[in-house]
């Protein structure tokens, strides 16, 4: 994973170098740099789509593994913890996406409030593993993105004006909480899986929505993972009454965001069969937000 990560760092910092070094250090023209700062944005965007596909299987696993039996400790309040922290997380993106390449006073501070928020659900989730764990230290972290005031925030991410500047600071802004995201998730996971009785408990359904956060005409999607699964997966997942179909063991549910703006919960009910009539029912929930 460090690995992983080194190569994305380098990657974003050497294409960073570039542009500001170009910027400061030769006399190139308005549409040399507008098109060296669109080069730039495209490979970040393509490295942030990369963390984001692995955060996302990274949170499945998680979930998964939360809901093993770990030393006879209770796991709910960690669930609500993580839960908390995936929403916010969600919600931090979507205030970012929604700012996209306009600059205003409303917006950045929305932005630091989300930033503020992410933050405070981050650092409560950390310690609500370390309180019963040992989990190590951030090391993926190079910067000290949990520890900025508003100031040194609107200066990291709000400076220059241009709309091309705007939005290669968003994509930085991008970049740096998916990574504080998935160092944390990766940092959890390796904490609590040595505790874990795998595949000997009764099976749990556990649903996972991609995001927790969604504009109208979004698409929502749900990931149902069956854990403490001990043999083959025999049955079927229904949600809002159709039913799933299984691929790599996972069943995913996809549609188009038709509420309005409020906080939404969808039913799941998984039946699985052991044998020919014996049939046994695992509900399951999620809820998402449409902003």
């Amino acid at each position: 994973m460090n690995k992983t990560y080194s190569k994305t760092t380098a990657h974003r910092m050497s294409w960073l170098a570039l542009f500001f070094c170009t910027i400061a250090f030769t006399s190139c023209k308005d549409k040399a740099r507008e098109a060296l700062v669109v080069e730039v944005a495209k490979r970040m965007e393509g490295e942030n789509k990369y963390l984001q596909k692995n955060n996302e299987s990274l949170r499945q696993s998680l979930w998964a593994l939360m809901n093993q039996e770990i030393s006879g400790l209770q796991m709910d309040s960690l669930e609500r913890l993580a839960d908390s922290f995936h929403v916010r997380t969600d919600r931090f993106a979507w205030a970012l996406d929604s700012l996209k390449t306009k600059e205003t006073a409303a917006n950045e501070a929305a932005l630091f409030a989300a930033y503020r928020s992410f933050n405070q659900a981050y650092q409560d989730f950390k310690h609500g593993v370390t309180d019963s764990f040992t989990m190590g230290p951030d090391a993926e972290n190079s910067t000290d993105f949990t520890n900025l005031d508003e100031e040194h925030f609107r200066q990291k991410y709000f400076q220059g004006k241009d709309k091309l500047s705007l939005h290669l600071r968003a994509l930085l802004l991008q970049s740096d909480i998916l990574v504080q995201e998935r160092t944390l998730l990766k940092n959890v996971y390796t904490a609590l899986s040595p505790f874990c009785n795998f595949g000997y408990d009764d099976p749990v359904a556990v649903a996972v929505p991609r995001k927790y956060a969604y504009s109208k005409g979004d698409s929502v999607e749900i990931n149902v993972i069956v854990a403490r699964l001990p043999t083959r997966f025999n049955g079927t997942v229904e949600i809002e009454g159709k039913v799933i179909d299984i691929n790599r063991g996972v069943f995913t549910y996809k549609r188009k965001i038709t509420e309005k703006p409020g906080t939404y919960e969808v039913s799941i009910m998984v039946n699985m069969r052991y044998g020919k009539k014996e049939i046994r029912h695992l509900p399951a929930k999620v809820s998402f937000e449409v902003r």
